[in-house]
C-alpha cells in the first residue's frame, strides 16, 4: 500500500501522482484551471529551502508556493 503524501515532501526530480487537492476554493479552482487534477503526474524540477517550488504538469511548467504545495495529495512515483 502506498502512503498518502504531500508534494511538498518531494525532491528535485521525483515524479508525484496527484490523488486530491486540499486548499481552500479559489486556489483549489485555480490548480484544477491548470490541469493539476487527481490522476496527473507531476514531476517536481527545482526545490527551494522555503518549499516553493517549480513542477512540470502535462509538458508546462508551473511555479508553486509552498502553501499549495502542502495542499497538493497523493503519493511518489517509482
Amino acid at each position: 500500500m502506498r502512503m498518502k503524501e504531500r508534494l511538498s515532501d518531494c525532491r528535485a526530480g521525483e515524479d508525484f501522482t496527484v490523488w486530491g487537492i486540499r486548499l481552500e476554493e479559489s486556489l483549489g479552482h485555480r490548480l484544477l484551471a491548470l490541469g493539476i487534477v487527481p490522476g496527473c503526474r507531476i514531476r517536481v524540477l527545482f526545490k527551494k529551502r522555503a518549499g516553493t517550488m517549480v513542477i512540470r504538469c502535462r509538458g508546462a511548467r508551473y511555479a508553486l508556493g509552498a502553501e499549495a504545495a502542502k495542499g497538493i495529495v497523493g503519493g511518489k512515483t517509482i
